[in-house]
């Protein structure tokens, strides 16, 4: 079975409050596996490369003899990961992970716009956590 997976980063302000999302698509449309999280504070190329590699770890967990393709909204991300570019956006650290986890699961990488539905569902997984931290700030610091 071949399976899509698709990751985004949002942040809120650069540096600023971050999240990573990523959803496992079945080759019928179906989601069968999604994931957000709330990374603190850091630049926002750094919530791409989180999104990407947390996707990696999920695939090298629970389902290393499975085939993915991998779809990021950043081209910065999958041309570095690809070896395509030398720009330093990946982060070095993230690099260096992403290349150890690829060794042993059967992946590719290919970049998908922001209007694909499958990272729009990406983005407002993580504009909901964003929203959902603003909130609990906001009534910390009026408690």
């Amino acid at each position: 079975m071949h399976v899509s997976i698709y990751t985004d980063g949002a942040s809120r302000g650069n540096p600023g409050d971050l999240a990573y999302a990523f959803i496992f698509v079945k080759p019928n449309g179906e989601i069968f596996e999604r994931m957000s999280g709330f990374i603190g504070g850091a630049d926002d190329d750094i919530a791409e490369c989180v999104a990407i590699i947390k996707a990696l770890e999920w695939v090298e967990a629970k389902y290393p003899n499975l085939k993915f393709i991998l779809y990021s909204s950043s081209q910065v991300a999958i041309n570095q990961i690809n070896g395509k570019d030398s720009v330093l956006h990946f982060k070095k650290y993230y690099q260096r992970k992403a290349k150890r986890i690829i060794k042993g699961i059967n992946v590719d990488f290919a970049y998908a716009p922001k209007t694909n539905q499958y990272i729009t569902t990406c983005d407002k997984m993580c504009e909901k956590l964003l929203n959902n931290v603003e909130k609990i700030e906001a009534e910390f610091s009026h408690g």
